[in-house]
Parts: structure tokens; sequence; C-alpha cells
């Protein structure tokens, strides 16, 4: 016995290893679906409906705003003459 451990022609490392697989439509579909940890691309008419939306929306709120601030502004007329008004009695 020469202490050397000598090949066993039984156990070659190509036999150990596994072929991967071959790659069909199948096997990518799999793969992907494994894999599909991102979030899925929006569509741009999607998006152009929301932002049409927000548009909209910010109208309205530029409505509401001009339509507040008039009338602020009329109150405050008011109340200004009322009290020039009270000043000169």
């Amino acid at each position: 016995f020469s202490g050397v451990a000598e090949p066993d022609s039984s156990n070659y490392l190509s036999d150990s290893i596994t072929r991967p697989r071959p790659t069909t439509p199948q096997r990518v579909s799999e793969i992907l679906k494994r894999n599909n940890y991102l979030k899925p691309v929006t569509p741009a008419e999607e998006l152009e409906q929301h932002l049409q939306e927000s548009v909209e929306e910010l109208q309205k709120t530029v409505e509401n705003l001009t339509v507040q601030k008039q009338t602020t502004t009329d109150r405050l007329s008011r109340i200004q003459s009322e009290n020039t008004d009270l000043k000169k009695r």
C-alpha cells in the first residue's frame, strides 16, 4: 500500500454532475414565474388615465380655492368698510 488514493473508475466527477435541463419555452416560463419579484410595468394608457384624473382633481381644487379666495376678499372688504364707518363716528 503506497498511501496514495487510486482513482476509482466508478466514481468520476463527471458522473456526479447533473446536466442542466434543456431550456424549453415552458422552462423559461417556470423560471420567470419563480424570479418574478419585480412589479409589472404599468401600461401607458393606465398611467395616462391616472394622470388625467389627477389633473381633473387639481382643477376642482383650484376652482374651490378661487371661490374661497373671492368670498374671503369680499368679507375683508366689508369688514374694512365697517371699521372705517366706526372710526368716523
